[in-house]
């Protein structure tokens, strides 16, 4: 059976939140090509799954609280073809970009002689 935006419940997101939390707990310090390998992963089920998407954000844009936002607010939340797979684009840009995790932005020595740097760390869910 197939689950619609009304079947979802409060519950049901708040226990999808803390599966994406401990996820990024493992991710967070994974080495750069497997964080890569799952933003492919994750593009490409974006591709995959581009029809459920748009009904979804259809159903979402019909919901009774959805009538009320202005016309600027409801094009940005509008979904098409172009825009998932412009979505699924930019999540493969940030693959390709060096990883920044565990970059050295700056050092110093303080004056008790610890040395003391400012290090990249990962961010977690956004």
């Amino acid at each position: 059976m197939e689950t619609t935006v009304s079947d979802i419940t409060v519950s049901d997101i708040a226990a999808d939140c803390a599966a994406a939390k401990a996820a990024s707990r493992t991710l967070a310090f994974a080495p750069t090509g497997v964080k890569n390998r799952a933003l492919e992963l994750i593009a490409d089920g974006l591709l995959a799954r581009t029809d459920a998407i748009l009904d979804a954000n259809s159903a979402d844009l019909a919901d009774q609280r959805a009538q009320g936002l202005s016309d600027a607010l409801t094009d940005r939340l509008s979904l098409d073809r172009d825009r998932v797979e412009a979505m699924a684009d930019g999540v493969r840009a940030v693959a390709a970009i060096d990883d920044p995790v565990g970059e050295v932005l700056e050092t110093r020595m303080l004056e008790s002689g610890i040395e003391l740097s400012k290090v990249r760390v990962p961010l977690g869910v956004v």
